[in-house]
């Protein structure tokens, strides 16, 4: 992608992020214990991918938020309209839109 050969091997990296917030989400020994039960990796993996998207749309909103409130220059706000949709997520909203049925220039619903 990126037109040279990388140093780091991505599907390791994102398997580590995986068993961070697992470890956060579960504690240790629940998620070491849950590994144990092969019903139950949907599970993880639904709860782990909630929490990357609630620490993306945190992440998000506070950027946007401060292109909106913040004192930057006139040109930095010509284009938070096409990203504004995450100035005003709340809390309790952090974690609940499915991205995936979204389609490119679509604005999001909450």
């Amino acid at each position: 992608m990126l037109g040279v050969s990388q140093d780091f091997d991505s599907r390791k990296e994102w398997e580590e992020i995986e068993t961070k917030i697992a470890k956060e989400i579960y504690g240790e020994d629940g998620f070491y214990k849950l590994l144990k039960e092969p019903k139950k990796l949907n599970k993880i993996y639904e709860d782990c991918n909630r929490q990357i998207v609630i620490k993306l749309e945190d992440f998000f909103r506070a950027i946007i938020r401060q292109f909106i409130f913040g004192n930057f220059s006139s040109d930095s706000k010509t284009f938070v309209f096409q990203v504004d949709d995450f100035a005003n997520i709340t809390d309790e909203q952090l974690g609940q839109t499915d991205y995936r049925n979204y389609r490119i220039n679509e604005r999001i619903k909450r």
